[in-house]
């Protein structure tokens, strides 16, 4: 079975799957960052995920048995194991634990799309970013300094603002102790973050 199931090296130019489209086959991500959109491929879209390392892509619309209700595109390089729809089912048929495990990290991505949602509405843009921010601390907040997963431009899609707004959030948000050198992140005052998201 597993025999079926291909790594492949992907990028940018080749989506994975596209919205209203069969659904054929998985992707778990081994490398890379998968965005899932709605709307334009070159104009205006809705970024609504972002699958990272050692998540599933096209997972939901294979286990409701509909067609894909977003666009699955790489962020840059990609490598992924591409698990055929078939071979999927026969995993999770043979695997109850499995099967349970992938059901509660679909019910926690529709937890974190509720609260995605929530912020959109409520937050101002800068509340949003210290948000999300707080969200990428690793070890529960522990560590102070991580990798954003991905391109600026996209997370700031993802949060419902230009990347010209993105920019003038990062920089105010220096004043409590964020610092950022491209990608890299440093945040050394966490709870100054949480006072200005509550």
């Amino acid at each position: 079975m597993i025999e079926r199931c291909h790594v492949h090296k992907m990028d940018i130019d080749n989506p994975l799957f596209r919205t209203g489209h069969e659904v054929s086959r998985v992707y778990l991500v081994l490398d890379g960052v998968i965005e899932l959109y709605r709307g334009a491929e070159d104009g205006k879209h809705a970024i609504l995920g972002l699958r990272e390392i050692g998540e599933i892509a096209g997972a939901s619309a294979a286990l409701a048995g509909i067609n894909h209700y977003t666009t699955g595109q790489p962020v840059g390089r990609c490598r992924l194991l591409e698990v055929p729809l078939d071979v999927f089912h026969e995993l999770l048929d043979q695997n109850p634990d499995l099967a349970r495990k992938l059901t509660s990290r679909l019910a926690d991505n529709l937890q974190l799309i509720s609260e995605h949602v929530e912020r959109l509405q409520l937050m101002q843009t800068t509340e949003r970013l210290a948000s999300y921010l707080l969200s990428m601390l690793p070890n529960n907040g522990r560590s102070t300094e991580f990798l954003l997963p991905c391109d600026k431009g996209v997370i700031a899609t993802y949060l419902g603002m230009e990347r010209e707004s993105f920019s003038r959030s990062l920089k105010k948000l220096r004043s409590l102790g964020v610092i950022s050198k491209g990608r890299r992140i440093q945040i050394s005052d966490p709870a100054a973050l949480k006072s200005l998201c509550q």
